[in-house]
């Protein structure tokens, strides 16, 4: 077959112009922290060792193991209820893409070294099969842009902790990874009678993370010494704990919705530089920790929420996290941003401050209120929605679901039988979640 120089040159062309999936435009193998993680002989994970990509719990479990050098890329979600992976010394566990989720099962970090985290979720997993993230005797290791969390609509023992470093675990760096929806976020020290293994050790360093609708431990730290930066906590209710001769530095943290920011128990300590505690105050007792022994740049607490909202997350950089606040293109229905409701305010508010898209009941059957499904009372005087489907993220398929139901487009009062309105709960802190219809 022949070829004219015009068509080779098209070729070519084209060939160069063919995108090289990669993932080092966040997440290359080469990159390191700051923070704790930073120090020790640094943090390197598997960098400059073997390669290999999985799919499957077993296939992640093999790759994963010893402490060789090694490379193991995620691809695809993994979901199995399971006891978490161990994970060897000198490896980097990145995900591939933003389809790059392991639901059901966490990741254990025990008696190894030198082992990082990256561009992940993880996700619902039961209190039977240990935290989403745990760190136990073990040094420099480095989570960052990973996306944990669970649900409210169970108790506070359901799950465990979303990212827990106990016995001695240190130099660590949490970096631009979303925390949210989960009662016990992340604790630091698990015991208050472990103070001989672990004082001298729980160093850890949470900058530019994310926190949001969490209920408690955002951090609780017993004993270590922590420095929390340029992060975004929106509706924690118990935020910073410091505990048992713990010493943390706080600089440059938003907080919104938050009843104690920053608080101490047994005489733990801080020291608070430029953070914005919205409604809350700092009542921790004043600390000594005002200097880190690494080198690191901060901005200011006003510009935090700008800096953080929609970059700390494992995908899709740049753009909105996963919080279902701002789904949609210009022009199409978008959920408003606001507060969820508390968990146990209305029987029915498990899905509290997500855009959902709901069948109204017909009138007849608010009159039924007998009648299976629909119309039934929950206990408040108010007629219970059901939820159909989550809202569409995708711009087209919005556009579609707007043109099928009607909304925006008049005719028909809301209580039009079978008519879907785009419905977000809304009052937290109110006497139970509200309901409105929404079609801006």
């Amino acid at each position: 077959m022949k070829f004219s120089a015009l068509s080779l040159g098209l070729m070519a062309a084209l060939v160069s112009a063919v995108p090289t999936p990669t993932i080092q435009q966040r997440a290359s193998v080469s990159d390191k922290p700051i923070g704790y993680a930073s120090l020790n002989g640094g943090t390197t994970g598997g960098a400059g060792g073997t390669t290999t990509t999985v799919s499957t719990y077993a296939q992640f479990t093999a790759a994963v193991k010893g402490n060789a050098k090694k490379v193991v890329f995620v691809s695809g979600p993994i979901t199995t209820a399971a006891a978490a992976v161990k994970i060897g010394g000198n490896t980097s566990v990145i995900g591939k893409s933003s389809a790059a989720k392991l639901t059901g099962f966490g990741l254990m970090i025990k008696s190894v070294s030198n082992v990082i985290v990256r561009n992940i979720a993880v996700s619902s997993v039961l209190a039977a099969n240990g935290d989403a993230l745990a760190v136990q005797l073990s040094t420099n290791v480095w989570f960052d842009h990973v996306d944990l969390s669970s649900n409210r609509d169970h108790d506070k023992d359901y799950y465990d902790g979303l990212l827990d470093l106990t016995h001695a675990a240190d130099f660590v760096t949490i970096s631009n990874c979303y925390i949210h929806d989960h009662w016990k976020a992340s604790l630091i020290g698990h015991s208050d009678s472990n103070s001989a293994e672990d004082k001298g050790h729980l160093r850890v360093t949470y900058h530019n993370n994310y926190w949001r609708n969490i209920n408690s431990r955002g951090p609780s730290i017993r004993f270590g010494t922590g420095h929390i930066f340029n992060s975004y906590f929106d509706n924690v209710s118990d935020g910073i704990n410091t505990r048992l001769g713990a010493q943390v530095l706080v600089e440059g943290n938003t907080f919104v919705g938050s009843s104690k920011p920053l608080y101490s128990t047994d005489a733990g300590y801080a020291v608070s530089v430029d953070n914005n505690f919205g409604s809350g105050a700092n009542t921790a007792l004043a600390g000594t920790l005002k200097t880190v022994p690494y080198s690191y740049t901060k901005i200011a607490a006003s510009a935090v929420k700008a800096a953080v909202v929609g970059k700390a997350d494992p995908t899709n950089p740049g753009a909105p996290p996963r919080d279902r606040r701002a789904e949609g293109a210009a022009g199409a229905p978008r959920a408003q941003e606001v507060p969820r409701c508390r968990v146990g305010e209305r029987r029915d508010a498990e899905l509290a401050g997500r855009a959902v898209r709901y069948r109204w009941p017909a009138p007849t059957d608010r009159r039924r209120e007998g009648a299976a499904g629909d119309g039934k009372r929950d206990g408040h005087g108010s007629t219970a929605l059901r939820p159909e489907e989550e809202k569409s993220s995708r711009p087209e398929e919005a556009e579609a679901d707007k043109n099928r139901s009607g909304v925006g487009g008049g005719g028909g009062g809301e209580e039009a039988a079978g008519q879907r309105l785009a419905c977000i709960y809304l009052a937290r802190g109110s006497e139970r979640c509200q309901r409105r219809k929404h079609t801006t």
